[in-house]
């Protein structure tokens, strides 16, 4: 502990708090207009099976989350947005979207009930 305060001394810094959440403004939080389509494309293929069927659910979700800012969202406007998570790992959900040959996997990060961060992880 002794050494890293004098390399902090050192470099003439000294440590950071952790920087607050994003404001909760209403225009970060606001629920998603204008993608009608492409959320309901989106929510039809949860659960089904992997196949060539579900390409459509999966170029909606390129658009859904190229375009719309869901950090800041509340777990209730992405729920309504997107339908419930496929799962749910702690302050992880995941939504999966597979035609049987590639599919993109896509997590959305919780903090205080609200959306805190998006990976996108593709698959084959």
């Amino acid at each position: 502990m002794r050494i890293w305060l004098l390399v902090i001394a050192a470099c003439g810094s000294s440590p950071r708090a952790a920087e607050p959440p994003p404001a909760n403004t209403a225009a970060v939080i606001a629920a998603p207009t204008g993608f009608a389509t492409e959320l309901a494309t989106f929510r039809a293929a949860a659960g089904k099976p992997w196949s060539p069927a579900n390409q459509p659910a999966i170029d909606a979700a390129e658009i859904v989350f190229a375009q719309i800012a869901w950090i800041g969202m509340t777990n209730e406007t992405v729920t309504a947005a997107l339908g419930k998570p496929d799962e749910v790992a702690g302050d992880r959900w995941r939504y999966i979207r597979h035609n049987g040959e590639s599919g993109v996997i896509r997590v959305l990060r919780f903090d205080a009930d609200r959306v805190r961060a998006v990976e996108i992880h593709k698959t084959q």
